[in-house]
């Protein structure tokens, strides 16, 4: 893993918002997906999510994860 704590992908019907720790972060609202070992992501798939206070407590925790740790 490098120092970025997530990664933007584009498919056609929805944009994917992955973070390299996500298993460690903290998800109250369960916003995160996925199985592997460190990896997480968000399916976004409407744009009412970019508005979400939850998407922007999880990427201001996010960018902040590692550098405390």
């Amino acid at each position: 893993m490098s120092g970025h704590f997530c990664y933007i992908a584009f498919h056609n019907e929805y944009v994917t918002l992955g973070f390299n720790y996500g298993s460690e972060l903290e998800d109250p609202t369960h916003l995160l997906e996925g199985s592997g070992k460190l990896m997480r992501h968000v399916k976004i798939k409407h744009q009412d999510i970019l508005a979400s206070e939850d998407l922007r407590n999880l990427l201001v925790y996010a960018s902040t994860y590692r550098v405390t740790k």
